[in-house]
């Protein structure tokens, strides 16, 4: 039994667009671990320069103006330099005083709930102990949402990229059917042998029907 012959462009196209769909999902792995990352990076650097802020303002009262780039609702708290809290700011629970200062994911409230936190001290002074914190959260919506952003512009791209593949991949067939086309010209009885191409995969195919034609042309005169 025969089989049907399909285009040979449509089976580089369909290769072509198997490995241009693995390597958007690829980019999509890659994309959702750095939009991760710089948030994380983002956030910490976000509680880092208010904690130094609200340090250098030297008083135990501030207001709370969140910038629209902040990722969620900063909570801030603020003790002496005995422990006693002077004041708080935002959604998050009674956060237990601590003398140490950096980063650190603290689980507070009910239910349960992990915040982001920075905390330090006023130095050199030690008088008052900082802290800002963000929902975890929220800081990982964020994220999902810039990824969501890209995966959304690059699922545009993906149909264009195909296209240009397409079109790449049939510009590249343009010798094989350069070739094709002097087969199907060439006469039963013809002698003169097929031309040499740039290209050595397809000169061993004309070299390969050149030697055929002179031992099919003998048969053909033997037989008359």
């Amino acid at each position: 039994m025969n089989r049907q012959s399909i285009s040979l462009w449509w089976h580089l196209a369909a290769w072509t667009l198997g490995a241009t769909l693995l390597c958007w999902m690829a980019l999509m792995v890659l994309l959702s671990s750095m939009s991760a990352q710089e948030k994380r990076e983002d956030t910490d650097h976000l509680l880092r320069t208010v904690a130094s802020v609200l340090a250098r303002q030297g008083v135990s009262e501030f207001a709370s103006d969140r910038p629209s780039s902040v990722p969620g609702e900063l909570s801030v708290f603020i003790w002496n330099g005995s422990g006693a809290l002077l004041t708080s700011d935002g959604s998050a629970r009674q956060l237990p005083f601590s003398s140490i200062e950096g980063f650190s994911n603290v689980v507070i409230g009910s239910p349960s709930e992990v915040w982001r936190s920075f905390s330090r001290w006023d130095v050199p002074e030690r008088q008052r102990k900082i802290a800002v914190m963000v929902k975890v959260a929220e800081r990982e919506t964020a994220a999902h949402a810039l990824l969501a952003t890209m995966a959304s512009l690059l699922g545009w791209l993906l149909p264009v990229f195909a296209a240009l593949f397409g079109v790449a991949t049939y510009c590249g067939l343009r010798p094989l059917r350069r070739v094709c086309a002097a087969v199907e010209r060439r006469d039963g009885t013809s002698s003169s042998p097929l031309e040499r191409t740039p290209y050595t995969e397809l000169n061993r195919i004309v070299e390969a029907l050149n030697a055929e034609k002179p031992y099919t042309s003998g048969l053909t005169q033997r037989e008359h």
